[in-house]
């Protein structure tokens, strides 16, 4: 694909997952640099990369995605068009702007805040941050099912199954009804 010309007549946006679908960090920064490369070939390729994002970045940031294909819609349209659109676009941007605010206000140091970022750490690869994170999620959230759960399942991950055991022990008895805790206990006692 590196020796293929693309028009360079044609716009494109180029958007970059912060966390790509890659394990190894090598694979990552190549797929980096290679999206790097292509957004420098022509000044119609704009390149973004969608921080905060996974690989479904229209997911994970809709006003991005959304306001730069109004921006390139409007530079294909005539001066009062082209306003409107544009203008359009900012309205959108200061309402999701000011919601995105607010849930993020709303979800800071939520148990589902701490859970996604030890979930996050540990695709990074960064185990003995995530265990940290999990544990504190039990720590403040004593009560919840679901951190025990999801730090018995990082614990499980980094080979440490006497303590991951004792985590979906913990998550069972306050979930009755967690088939997943059950079923890992059962493959825990097997080994």
């Amino acid at each position: 694909m590196r020796n293929v010309v693309f028009p360079k007549n044609i716009a494109v946006t180029d958007f970059v997952s912060e966390y790509p679908p890659f394990a190894d960090k090598k694979d990552t920064l190549d797929w980096k640099n290679c999206h790097r490369e292509f957004a420098h070939t022509s000044p119609n390729c704009t390149g973004i990369t969608a921080y905060g994002c996974g690989h479904f970045i229209f997911e994970d940031n809709p006003p991005l995605i959304i306001n730069s294909i109004s921006k390139v819609y409007a530079s294909t349209l005539n001066g009062i068009h082209s306003n409107e659109v544009m203008k359009r676009g900012l309205d959108y941007s200061i309402s999701a702007a000011n919601e995105r605010s607010k849930q993020e206000i709303a979800f800071r140091h939520s148990e589902n805040d701490l859970n996604g970022w030890g979930y996050a750490l540990m695709q990074q690869g960064d185990m003995q941050k995530a265990l940290e994170v999990f544990k504190l999620n039990v720590e403040l959230n004593p009560a919840s099912w679901n951190a025990y759960d999801s730090y018995g399942e990082a614990l499980l991950k980094d080979g440490q199954k006497e303590n991951a055991a004792k985590m979906y022990q913990k998550s069972v008895e306050l979930n009755p009804n967690n088939e997943n805790g059950k079923k890992v206990l059962e493959q825990i006692s097997k080994q």
